[in-house]
């Protein structure tokens, strides 16, 4: 019998209710051996018939209007777990926390929107005012790691972002890399070249070639490096190639940056000792090969170093 879910009172009364009437196995067997009822038997089958047919509509009602009672609940369920979440939030401590917190919270999460598929961070989804904090702050657009090819519209896009803060940039090259632009794809090196052209600004810049370039490729990462002249707020410089590059480049980028603090590279240039000054060095970490200069002997140029470490190849 169909109850009423609010008052439990029955809906309407089955006509075929017995466990008898709806016992399968008589009238299964009875289809089985392919008996032919007689002409009471065959009045009688139309009248249970006909009562089975007004049960199952009244059954499939009371199922569709249960249907609907459980969908309705299930749907103010969902809205209220939603709402549920959005009142917890407005009660989370980090709210509270000021723009320039936040900024600075945001900072330590690097990121770039340059790879193929890459996207936008998930704290920029988080409410509207996280997203305006983010596109606000140049800073926390300001970290650029090349290591594979990009889209140039998202990689300018980055570079406006970050308006006129210092850059921190990492590169990794390797000989496999392609320097032309195939499709929608620009190479590492051709988003390098654009990344050299804001080097006053670079505060921080680490450079990693990985495997061997044919003459093509180092020349023209090597051209990149010299066309770099004025490296004024550059704090940290990095260097680690398995591929020998001109030392003149490295020369260079060591000439320009007269404020660097903090360096890591297998070897010191030839010249170290009379192009350019090192005495605001702090921290210094040098790679020894079997072929580099010793680098004791740029050891009385760093008067202000406070860091030193050395490691094998």
């Amino acid at each position: 019998m169909a109850l009423c879910i609010q008052c439990s009172q029955p809906i309407f009364v089955p006509r075929v209710s017995s466990d008898a009437d709806l016992n399968l196995d008589d009238t299964s067997g009875k289809v089985r051996t392919g008996a032919i009822p007689s002409m009471e038997e065959a009045s009688l089958l139309s009248e249970e018939i006909a009562a089975m047919e007004l049960d199952l509509k009244e059954y499939v009602t009371h199922l569709h209007r249960l249907q609907a009672a459980v969908d309705a609940m299930v749907a103010k369920a969902d809205q209220l777990k939603r709402l549920l979440s959005m009142k917890q939030s407005l009660m989370a401590p980090i709210r509270k926390l000021p723009d320039d917190i936040l900024t600075l919270i945001f900072e330590l999460c690097p990121f770039d929107i340059t790879g193929l598929r890459k996207k936008s961070p998930a704290f920029m989804d988080v409410c509207s005012h996280w997203r305006d904090v983010v596109l606000s702050s140049p800073t926390v657009w300001s970290f650029f790691s090349i290591s594979s090819s990009s889209r140039m519209r998202s990689f300018n896009l980055q570079l406006d972002r970050s308006r006129a803060c210092p850059l921190n940039v990492d590169v990794g090259l390797k000989g496999t890399d392609i320097y032309y632009m195939v499709g929608s794809r620009t190479s590492p090196f051709q988003l390098f070249g654009v990344l050299v052209q804001h080097s006053y600004r670079w505060k921080s810049f680490a450079l990693r070639v990985k495997q061997n370039m044919d003459t093509d490729q180092a020349m023209r990462l090597t051209q990149r490096l010299r066309s770099i002249h004025d490296l004024s707020q550059l704090k940290s410089f990095t260097y680690y190639s398995e591929c020998p590059l001109d030392k003149e480049a490295i020369s260079n980028i060591l000439k320009a940056a007269v404020n660097l603090e903090n360096l890591a590279l297998p070897c010191f240039p030839h010249d170290v000792e009379s192009s350019f000054s090192l005495s605001n060095i702090t921290r210094l970490e040098v790679l020894i090969w079997n072929n580099n200069a010793d680098p004791a002997l740029t050891l009385p140029l760093m008067s202000g170093l406070k860091n030193l470490s050395l490691s094998g190849r």
